[in-house]
C-alpha cells in the first residue's frame, strides 16, 4: 500500500492536473449555472409576492380588472428590484380571479440574463410561472406558555 503512494507521488507525468483542470472547468460552471438559477428562483418567488398582495387588495379594498393589473406590475417591479438586480425581462403579466372561490392568479413569461451561463451557451433562462394566492380575514388568538422555572425538566407529556 505504501508501495502504490509512494509510485503516486513520483509520477511526474501530469495526467492527474489534465483530469483536475477539467473536472474543476465543469465544476466552476455548474456553480454558475446555479448562481444563475439561484437569480431566476428570485425573480419567480417576486410573482408569489406579487400574488398575496393581489389577493389582499382584491380582498380587502375590492380592486378588480385593470387597477389590480397595474397593482401587480408595479408590485413585481418593486420586488424585482428589491430583489438585488436581477436582469429580468417579462411580458404578459396576467392576473385573473376564480369567482368561486376568489382566488387571485398572477402569471408572467420571463426571461433571466445570465452571467456565468455564457461558458455552456445559455445566454438566458426562460420561465413561465403562475401563482395562486387566497387571502382571507381571520381573527386567531395566540397565547404561549413559557416554564422558566425548570419544574418539568424531566417529566414528559403523555403521547
Amino acid at each position: 500500500m505504501c508501495r502504490t503512494f509512494g509510485a503516486f507521488r513520483q509520477d511526474r507525468d501530469g495526467a492527474v492536473a489534465i483530469i483536475f483542470a477539467g473536472c474543476l472547468f465543469v465544476l466552476v460552471g455548474f456553480a454558475g449555472l446555479m448562481v444563475d438559477a439561484a437569480r431566476a428562483y428570485n425573480a419567480a418567488s417576486a410573482l408569489d409576492a406579487t400574488a398575496l398582495a393581489a389577493a389582499k387588495a382584491y380582498k380587502e379594498k375590492g380592486t378588480n380588472g385593470r387597477a389590480l393589473e397595474r397593482l401587480a406590475k408595479k408590485y413585481f417591479n418593486a420586488n424585482i428590484e428589491k430583489g438585488g438586480r436581477t436582469k429580468l425581462k417579462y411580458k404578459n403579466l396576467a392576473v385573473s380571479i376564480d369567482p368561486e372561490t376568489e382566488a387571485v392568479t398572477v402569471t408572467v413569461d420571463g426571461k433571466v440574463k445570465t452571467i456565468f451561463g455564457g461558458l455552456f451557451n445559455v445566454k438566458q433562462l426562460k420561465f413561465k410561472r403562475s401563482s395562486t394566492a387566497l387571502y382571507e380575514i381571520k381573527d386567531l388568538e395566540l397565547s404561549l406558555a413559557l416554564d422558566m422555572s425548570g419544574s418539568m425538566a424531566d417529566s414528559r407529556l403523555p403521547r
